[in-house]
């Protein structure tokens, strides 16, 4: 969403990646909701961190109304990002994960932490809250040998492989069988200046499974370089196929996983670029 208003007519834009899982219920919910509940604040930025969180409890508060009617058991990972006065502000719920180009190509960042069991501060928030961790391995043995199979990390209560997320009822509430606290819908913050940003890609876990960031933005600034050798401006066409190329290119290096991606390019690379190919 561009060009949101503020109580000062200020301007700022809003966007998002929802990632869902055991059914697309909650996913669909934060698409159509979230951002209704987030530009009804005309302060917004006034106590910015304040205000997200409280809004993420009411949105989710108003999912579980939904989930216990239609005994719905899905859940889902929140990536957001809000652009405003030069600089980009990230409320993260989940192992989706947002990164950075500056100065055309010259230095990359990741801008997000991924909610992960293998994180050190999660594992202890989860601990601290009365949840723990496993794993299932699976001892496979066939014709012509064995071998053992580890899978995830999983947090338990919830049985969910991000420890952070929308949803999910059947770990926080406790006459489902959960443990309030352990999975959280409580957002993650960070806020970065913008001067010097390239593109910024926001995408779900299955983009990064295989593929390092430096690999995807070796790949975006080759695609980006194709373009000016073609001589094509960076529109709002050019920037949709360069996600759905970027989506493809993580399917063919092997992601199992759904993929979904949004590049974000900003005003000031987009004339560079423009200037570059005139």
């Amino acid at each position: 969403v561009l060009n949101i208003k503020t109580k000062n007519d200020e301007k700022y834009s809003y966007f998002g990646v929802f990632d869902g899982h055991a059914g697309a219920a909650c996913s669909e919910f934060l698409k159509d909701t979230l951002h209704k509940y987030i530009i009804a604040q005309k302060n917004l930025f006034d106590g910015f961190e304040h205000n997200i969180s409280k809004t993420f409890k009411v949105v989710d508060e108003l999912f579980k109304e939904t989930a216990l009617t239609q005994r719905d058991r899905s859940g889902s990972c929140a990536l957001t990002m809000f652009f405003n006065k030069g600089q980009v502000h990230f409320a993260n719920v989940g192992d989706s994960r947002a990164i950075a180009s500056y100065n055309n190509g010259e230095s990359f960042k990741q801008l997000t932490v991924d909610h992960k069991p293998e994180n050190a501060d999660e594992k202890e928030r989860v601990f601290n809250n009365g949840g723990y961790f496993y794993a299932t391995n699976t001892f496979v043995l066939k014709r012509d040998g064995q071998k053992m199979i580890n899978g995830p990390l999983r947090v338990f209560p919830g049985k969910l492989t991000t420890t952070r997320s929308f949803g999910d009822f059947e770990a926080k509430l406790p006459q489902l069988g959960g443990v309030p606290g352990v999975v959280t819908s409580v957002p993650e913050f960070s806020a970065f200046n913008a001067d010097e940003m390239d593109f910024v890609i926001l995408g779900c876990d299955g983009l990064y499974e295989n593929i390092t960031n430096d690999e995807i933005m070796a790949f975006m600034h080759g695609e980006l370089n194709l373009l000016r050798e073609s001589g094509k401006p960076l529109t709002r066409a050019v920037s949709d196929s360069l996600s759905r190329k970027l989506v493809e290119f993580v399917i063919d290096h092997g992601s199992s996983d759904n993929v979904s991606a949004v590049v974000i390019f900003f005003d000031k690379f987009v004339n560079s670029f423009e200037q570059e190919i005139n």
